[in-house]
Protein backbone atom coordinates (compact mmCIF):
# COMPACT_ATOMS: atom_id res chain seq x y z
CA UNK A 1 0.00 0.00 0.00
CA UNK A 2 2.75 2.41 0.84
CA UNK A 3 4.36 1.18 -2.48
CA UNK A 4 1.74 2.46 -4.19
CA UNK A 5 1.06 5.78 -2.63
CA UNK A 6 4.62 6.54 -3.41
CA UNK A 7 4.14 5.44 -7.21
CA UNK A 8 1.32 7.55 -7.09
CA UNK A 9 2.83 10.81 -5.64
CA UNK A 10 5.56 10.02 -8.41
CA UNK A 11 3.22 9.97 -10.98
CA UNK A 12 1.59 13.37 -9.74
CA UNK A 13 5.24 15.02 -9.56
CA UNK A 14 5.97 13.49 -12.76
CA UNK A 15 3.76 15.18 -14.95
CA UNK A 16 3.79 18.42 -12.93
CA UNK A 17 5.38 21.49 -13.99
CA UNK A 18 5.53 23.02 -10.68
CA UNK A 19 8.78 21.18 -8.94
CA UNK A 20 10.99 22.71 -6.63
CA UNK A 21 13.87 21.71 -3.77
CA UNK A 22 10.27 21.64 -1.55
CA UNK A 23 8.20 18.99 -3.72
CA UNK A 24 11.67 16.67 -4.78
CA UNK A 25 12.34 16.73 -0.78
CA UNK A 26 8.72 15.61 -0.17
CA UNK A 27 9.05 12.78 -2.54
CA UNK A 28 12.31 11.64 -1.53
CA UNK A 29 11.54 11.68 2.26
CA UNK A 30 8.34 9.71 0.85
CA UNK A 31 10.39 7.18 -0.85
CA UNK A 32 12.86 6.58 2.01
CA UNK A 33 9.98 5.77 4.40
CA UNK A 34 8.52 3.32 2.17
CA UNK A 35 11.84 1.72 2.24
CA UNK A 36 12.81 2.27 -1.72
CA UNK A 37 16.14 3.77 -1.06
CA UNK A 38 17.50 3.19 -4.79
CA UNK A 39 14.11 5.40 -6.22
CA UNK A 40 15.03 7.92 -3.57
CA UNK A 41 18.47 8.16 -4.61
CA UNK A 42 17.62 8.16 -8.05
CA UNK A 43 14.87 10.95 -7.20
CA UNK A 44 18.42 12.94 -5.60
CA UNK A 45 20.62 12.59 -8.28
CA UNK A 46 17.97 14.38 -10.83
CA UNK A 47 17.98 16.95 -8.44
CA UNK A 48 18.74 20.61 -10.15
CA UNK A 49 19.43 22.39 -6.53
CA UNK A 50 19.64 20.51 -3.39
CA UNK A 51 19.46 21.98 0.19
CA UNK A 52 20.60 20.67 3.40
CA UNK A 53 17.14 18.85 3.83
CA UNK A 54 18.05 16.94 0.52
CA UNK A 55 21.35 15.92 1.76
CA UNK A 56 19.90 14.93 5.38
CA UNK A 57 17.45 12.71 3.78
CA UNK A 58 18.99 10.85 1.70
CA UNK A 59 22.14 10.33 3.92
CA UNK A 60 19.91 9.32 6.55
CA UNK A 61 17.95 7.06 4.32
CA UNK A 62 20.99 5.55 2.87
CA UNK A 63 22.21 4.75 6.28
CA UNK A 64 19.35 3.56 7.49
CA UNK A 65 18.38 1.40 4.86
CA UNK A 66 21.62 -0.75 5.09
CA UNK A 67 23.46 1.45 1.92
CA UNK A 68 26.07 2.36 4.77
CA UNK A 69 29.02 2.59 2.27
CA UNK A 70 26.71 4.71 -0.43
CA UNK A 71 25.43 6.89 3.11
CA UNK A 72 29.06 7.82 3.20
CA UNK A 73 30.26 8.65 0.09
CA UNK A 74 27.38 10.86 -0.32
CA UNK A 75 28.71 13.03 3.02
CA UNK A 76 31.79 13.05 2.07
CA UNK A 77 30.35 14.86 -1.50
CA UNK A 78 28.64 16.94 1.18
CA UNK A 79 32.20 17.98 2.61
CA UNK A 80 33.66 18.11 -0.71
CA UNK A 81 31.31 20.69 -1.89
CA UNK A 82 31.53 22.89 0.96
CA UNK A 83 28.29 21.87 2.34
CA UNK A 84 28.36 22.33 6.03
CA UNK A 85 26.72 18.53 6.95
CA UNK A 86 24.15 19.39 10.30
CA UNK A 87 23.54 17.03 12.98
CA UNK A 88 21.12 14.77 10.99
CA UNK A 89 23.84 14.06 8.15
CA UNK A 90 27.00 13.79 11.03
CA UNK A 91 24.77 11.54 13.33
CA UNK A 92 23.64 9.37 10.32
CA UNK A 93 26.65 9.14 8.91
CA UNK A 94 27.98 7.98 12.70
CA UNK A 95 25.85 5.25 12.34
CA UNK A 96 26.93 3.67 8.77
CA UNK A 97 30.43 3.79 10.11
CA UNK A 98 29.35 1.81 13.00
CA UNK A 99 27.26 -0.81 11.38
CA UNK A 100 30.15 -1.09 9.20
CA UNK A 101 33.26 -0.99 12.02
CA UNK A 102 34.64 1.83 9.73
CA UNK A 103 36.28 3.05 13.00
CA UNK A 104 39.28 5.70 11.43
CA UNK A 105 36.08 7.26 9.39
CA UNK A 106 33.93 7.95 12.09
CA UNK A 107 37.19 9.43 13.96
CA UNK A 108 37.72 11.44 10.89
CA UNK A 109 33.81 12.85 11.42
CA UNK A 110 34.39 13.24 14.93
CA UNK A 111 37.58 15.39 13.95
CA UNK A 112 35.49 17.25 11.60
CA UNK A 113 33.35 18.40 14.11
CA UNK A 114 35.94 19.62 16.48
CA UNK A 115 37.90 21.35 13.85
CA UNK A 116 34.83 22.90 13.05
CA UNK A 117 33.63 24.08 16.45
CA UNK A 118 30.34 22.55 15.72
CA UNK A 119 27.64 22.27 18.74
CA UNK A 120 27.39 19.07 20.08
CA UNK A 121 23.52 18.51 21.14
CA UNK A 122 21.91 15.64 22.87
CA UNK A 123 21.77 14.29 19.56
CA UNK A 124 25.08 14.47 17.85
CA UNK A 125 26.41 13.69 21.51
CA UNK A 126 24.38 10.46 21.69
CA UNK A 127 25.25 9.77 17.96
CA UNK A 128 28.68 10.01 19.15
CA UNK A 129 28.62 7.43 22.04
CA UNK A 130 26.41 4.66 20.04
CA UNK A 131 29.42 5.31 17.52
CA UNK A 132 32.41 4.54 19.50
CA UNK A 133 30.32 2.14 21.95
CA UNK A 134 29.92 0.45 18.67
CA UNK A 135 33.34 -0.19 17.45
CA UNK A 136 34.41 -0.69 21.09
CA UNK A 137 36.00 2.47 21.80
CA UNK A 138 34.15 1.83 25.52
CA UNK A 139 36.54 4.81 27.30
CA UNK A 140 36.26 7.40 24.39
CA UNK A 141 32.13 6.77 24.44
CA UNK A 142 32.46 7.02 28.37
CA UNK A 143 34.15 10.37 27.65
CA UNK A 144 31.70 11.56 25.95
CA UNK A 145 28.72 10.19 28.09
CA UNK A 146 30.57 12.32 31.39
CA UNK A 147 31.11 15.23 29.12
CA UNK A 148 27.48 15.54 28.01
CA UNK A 149 25.63 18.17 29.81
CA UNK A 150 22.18 15.81 29.17
CA UNK A 151 22.90 13.31 31.37
CA UNK A 152 21.47 14.90 34.28
CA UNK A 153 17.88 13.28 35.90
CA UNK A 154 14.73 15.19 35.76
CA UNK A 155 12.06 15.01 38.38
CA UNK A 156 8.86 14.29 36.36
CA UNK A 157 5.47 15.09 36.90
CA UNK A 158 4.92 11.25 38.07
CA UNK A 159 7.00 11.58 41.23
CA UNK A 160 9.70 9.41 39.11
CA UNK A 161 13.49 10.51 38.55
CA UNK A 162 14.04 10.10 34.70
CA UNK A 163 17.29 10.66 32.51
CA UNK A 164 16.50 14.08 30.68
CA UNK A 165 18.43 12.07 27.85
CA UNK A 166 17.22 8.85 27.85
CA UNK A 167 19.14 7.37 24.68
CA UNK A 168 22.16 8.25 25.53
CA UNK A 169 21.71 6.59 29.30
CA UNK A 170 20.33 3.25 27.39
CA UNK A 171 23.13 3.34 24.95
CA UNK A 172 26.28 3.39 28.22
CA UNK A 173 24.23 1.06 30.20
CA UNK A 174 23.89 -1.24 27.58
CA UNK A 175 27.57 -0.40 26.94
CA UNK A 176 28.76 -0.90 30.72
CA UNK A 177 26.74 -4.47 30.87
CA UNK A 178 27.87 -5.84 27.63
CA UNK A 179 31.37 -4.96 28.61
CA UNK A 180 30.97 -6.23 32.11
CA UNK A 181 32.29 -2.33 33.17
CA UNK A 182 29.84 -1.96 36.28
CA UNK A 183 28.83 1.55 37.60
CA UNK A 184 31.66 1.57 39.97
CA UNK A 185 34.31 1.75 36.99
CA UNK A 186 33.40 4.89 35.88
CA UNK A 187 33.15 8.67 37.25
CA UNK A 188 29.73 10.22 37.81
CA UNK A 189 28.87 13.75 38.25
Amino acid sequence: MVSDFSNDAYRVFDESSQRDVVSYNVLIDGFVKAGDVVKARELFDLMPVRDSVSWNTIIAGCAKGGFCEKAIELFDLMVDLEIRPDNVALVSTLSACAQLGELEKGKKIHDYIERNAMKVDTFLSTGLVDFYAKCGCIDIALKIFDSSSDKKFAYLECNAWWPCNAWVWRIIVGVLLANDRGWGKTRWD
